[in-house]
């Protein structure tokens, strides 16, 4: 008899859901050994045996690729690496903070597609059409999304953008020539450095400015610089991920009558002091005072 597959959200230990997941995959192929699923997860199998003992470490690198073999969601494979943080934390302070990460992203619901055909980033309007499609009473055709945006767009660009969404199946047309977005949340892949992303956050950063000049009771814009350790960058990247989740559900639960960009930054302001070493940001230069 099968096994229930095991839901990650169910653990806080990422060794007992790891194990889990092998005796899942086990019971449904009788001759799937250790060292065989070893190889599938691209783990050396004496370095998996040791992880299962817990006297060696499981890595957020290894999590990627356990997380693509198990068909682990955005939301999932961000609870999975806060897990493995979490498993092997020392600090009861960074556990507590840890923790409080697990049990929010538990909360998360809906829907999440991972776009991989990075050219849908490439220009903002592809984002704001998937969310147009959602406000009530509004017909998001090809002829009217172009006159609802606050910014100029050419009708090129909005065809283009919409042929995009079409053929990934990120959008539908129904049978009156609306649009409807097929997901709750799209997104990219965590700590994908392409190109496209970029030219979509400098675009949306662009947009901001003119978003300053908007009346303040329409708008909110806060700014803030803290100090913190190089150690917590991790957890502040997973509270922030999971804030987002938290108003894309918010948001989800309301009827809309308008599109809102909502930009979350988090950056240094400063080189990074070791010892009497000042590291920057970018990977391979150092200041030597």
């Amino acid at each position: 008899m099968n096994r229930a597959k095991p839901n990650v959200y169910d653990y806080q230990d990422a060794i007992e859901f790891l194990i889990s997941s092998f005796e899942f995959e086990q019971s449904r192929t009788s001759d799937l050994s250790l060292r065989k699923w070893s190889k599938i997860i691209d783990i050396d199998a004496q370095n998996l045996i040791l992880i299962f003992k817990k006297k060696k470490k499981l890595s957020l690198v290894q999590s990627t690729k356990i997380s693509n073999v198990l068909n682990l969601d955005p939301v999932e494979t961000s609870y999975l690496e806060a897990m493995i943080k979490y498993t092997y934390e020392d600090s009861e302070k960074e556990k507590r903070l840890l923790k409080m990460v697990l049990l929010e992203l538990r909360q998360h619901t809906g829907r999440t597609v991972v776009v991989e055909d990075q050219s849908v980033f490439s220009h903002w309007v592809h984002m704001a059409i998937i969310s147009m499609s959602k406000i009530e009473g509004f017909r998001c055709t090809q002829e009217s999304i172009r006159d609802f945006l606050c910014d100029e767009v050419s009708q090129e660009i909005v065809d283009d953008s919409i042929a995009r969404l079409l053929k990934l199946k990120l959008i539908t047309q129904d049978e009156n020539g609306c649009f409807k977005k097929n997901y709750d949340n799209t997104t990219s892949r965590n700590d994908a450095y392409k190109k496209s992303p970029h030219q979509y956050f400098e675009q949306v950063a662009e947009l901001a400015k003119k978003g300053a000049l908007v009346p303040a009771e329409e708008r909110e814009f806060q700014c803030f610089s803290l100090a913190i350790k190089h150690d917590q960058i991790p957890v502040f990247k997973e509270m922030i991920r999971n804030f987002r989740g938290k108003v894309c559900d918010f948001a989800e639960k309301e009827t809309s009558d308008q599109v809102y960009q909502f930009n979350i930054q988090f950056f240094p302001l400063t080189k990074r002091q070791t010892g009497n070493t000042l590291k920057m940001a970018i990977p391979n230069m150092e200041i030597h005072p």
